[in-house]
């Protein structure tokens, strides 16, 4: 089998940006109270005035005059998911929901329909760009390590288990789509990549984390990863 991973980073400024009449319009996404909102996200005009993710309304105010503001709306986002993986299915029969922001896609299956990869994935950024969504797209042998990749570069594609390890094993800790909280508690014991993560002793590791971070990260018999590896919340959003 091969994986595609769709990373969508800016899924909820996309969002947003479908309905705005003036898209070139600085625009900022904000969260919180009112008495202290903050930047979640900004679109690209927006950053060229200053504007960044994490500063305040206020400090934005104070950088920059002319700039529109939405909510950051949780629902939003989830709502634009469900609707791309809706639209995945048109290129494979299996499509998880399995992390945030990003969809899965068994695509192996539907090289006979659509191509090679290298035309396969020209198509998916084609209908992407059209639909208005930014995106990073990997592929890989296994659904999790696709994940992964997308961290590391845009238009990855990784066929064999060697060339795989290579390519993820110095991948840091914080760039292996764990949980923050994981990921801090990983950096604590002293561990900066994924190569020293899958070198310590499975035992001593499963007694702090939950078997699905150890999955996640690779520990197997052999290090190749399978949608197995997802539990049953990935076969639950293969049927969905």
């Amino acid at each position: 089998m091969l994986w595609a991973c769709i990373l969508l980073p800016q899924l909820a400024m996309d969002g947003v940006l479908r309905h705005c009449s003036d898209p070139e319009r600085p625009l900022v996404l904000l969260s919180g109270p009112a008495q202290r909102r903050v930047i979640q996200a900004v679109n690209s005009s927006a950053r060229s005035i200053g504007l960044r993710p994490g500063q305040s309304l206020t400090t934005a105010q104070a950088l920059a005059v002319e700039f529109a503001s939405a909510d950051y709306d949780q629902t939003e986002i989830e709502k634009w998911q469900q609707f791309l993986a809706a639209w995945a299915y048109g290129f494979s029969a299996q499509v998880s929901l399995h992390y945030p922001r990003c969809l899965l896609l068994e695509v192996q299956s539907s090289f006979g329909l659509f191509g090679p990869w290298p035309r396969f994935e020209t198509r998916l950024r084609d209908e992407l760009t059209a639909l208005g969504f930014q995106h990073r797209i990997t592929l890989a042998t296994n659904p999790a390590a696709a994940r992964m990749l997308s961290n590391c570069r845009d238009g990855l594609a990784v066929v064999d288990d060697k060339s795989l390890q290579e390519a993820l094993y110095p991948l840091p800790v914080e760039r292996l789509g764990l949980s923050e909280k994981v990921a801090t508690a990983f950096a604590r014991m002293g561990l900066r990549n994924l190569q020293q993560l899958v070198a310590l002793p499975r035992s001593s590791l499963a007694k702090r984390f939950p078997a699905e971070v150890l999955l996640h990260c690779g520990f197997h018999d052999t290090w190749t990863l399978s949608p197995r590896s997802f539990g049953h919340s990935f076969h639950a959003h293969l049927d969905t």
